[in-house]
């Protein structure tokens, strides 16, 4: 009599996430008359594998040109047109995009980033086994049925720098 267990197919690794956004700020430059204003037109693309929430532009010279752009879907792009009124005098701009993706990981793979690139646990020997046996213990619960865990992670990525002159 043989006896076989039921087959149980392994379960897949999980897919590697690699975020990327561009943005692109136009025109690259624009002379305009003192006190005039200018106008951008800004494009935030998901140049990635994932897709990105919490989509945000800052323009600290032109603040009426941030934006929260919401959630992108790989390759997709959203584009704004924005100004800036009464310019005086030539300024450099500079918009940054930045966003927030849910990485899953394992809790094991989860200790192992604690235990290589975290400042927080710099105990060595036993103490360190210890903070890292215990950091397992605590996102093991968290896991779903595959052993993932959600992390949300947040990414400054790209810059678009553009000159602006302000003719007197």
């Amino acid at each position: 009599m043989t006896v076989n267990a039921p087959f149980v197919p392994p379960k897949p690794a999980p897919t590697p996430t690699h975020p990327a956004i561009e943005i692109v700020k136009d025109p690259k430059s624009q002379t305009i008359g003192e006190g005039d204003k200018a106008t951008f037109k800004i494009t935030v693309t998901n140049s990635g594998d994932v897709t990105l929430t919490d989509v945000q532009v800052t323009d600290p010279l032109s603040p009426q040109c941030n934006r929260n752009l919401g959630t992108l879907d790989v390759g997709q792009s959203k584009s704004y047109s924005c100004t800036r009124d009464n310019v005086k005098a030539d300024f450099e701009n500079v918009a940054t995009a930045s966003f927030t993706f849910v990485r899953c990981m394992t809790a094991d793979q989860i200790v192992g980033w604690l235990a290589t690139y975290s400042g927080l646990i710099t105990a060595s020997g036993r103490e360190r086994a210890a903070a890292l046996a215990h950091a397992r213990e605590e996102l093991l619960p968290r896991a779903d049925s595959d052993g993932l865990i959600e992390i949300p992670m947040r990414s400054h990525c790209w810059r678009a720098d553009r000159t602006h002159r302000a003719n007197p």
